[in-house]
């Protein structure tokens, strides 16, 4: 039985504790491999869909601080970022990506500047 945690967090929370344990050996097996994956994809550079799908979330997160105004979104009861998120899902699509499509050379630059910070942290270890 192959669960991902990331799936469904419900899935997870009624598992055995037998299930469980052989996810985390499976994970403990496998925590190298996965480390290694991680330092290879944080030298590469993203595609451009990747680029758009991360201005795309740098717009959305623009939109909420309008709306929030001086207040932050993590501190709000569940229920007011509910109806914030609606808010913004409420936004035209056009607009959205209107916007998304400004941000996508400062998306292009925080690229740059993430895989030179691992290029650099690279070096240091070395």
């Amino acid at each position: 039985m192959k669960l991902d945690p990331r799936e469904n967090e419900d899935e997870m929370n009624e598992i055995s504790m037998q299930a469980r344990r052989n996810l985390a050996k499976a994970a403990r097996r496998n925590a190298k491999r996965a480390a290694r994956s991680r330092a290879r994809k944080a030298t590469k550079v993203k595609t451009k869909e990747e680029l758009m799908a991360k201005a795309r979330r740098m717009a959305i997160q623009i939109l909420k601080k309008k709306i929030l105004k001086d207040k932050k979104y993590e501190d709000l009861p569940f229920k007011q970022r509910e109806m914030i998120d609606q808010r913004v899902k409420k936004v035209p699509a056009t607009k959205l990506d209107a916007l998304a499509r400004k941000l996508l050379p400062k998306a292009k630059a925080d690229d740059r500047d993430r895989i030179q910070r691992a290029k650099d942290s690279k070096k240091d270890s070395d």
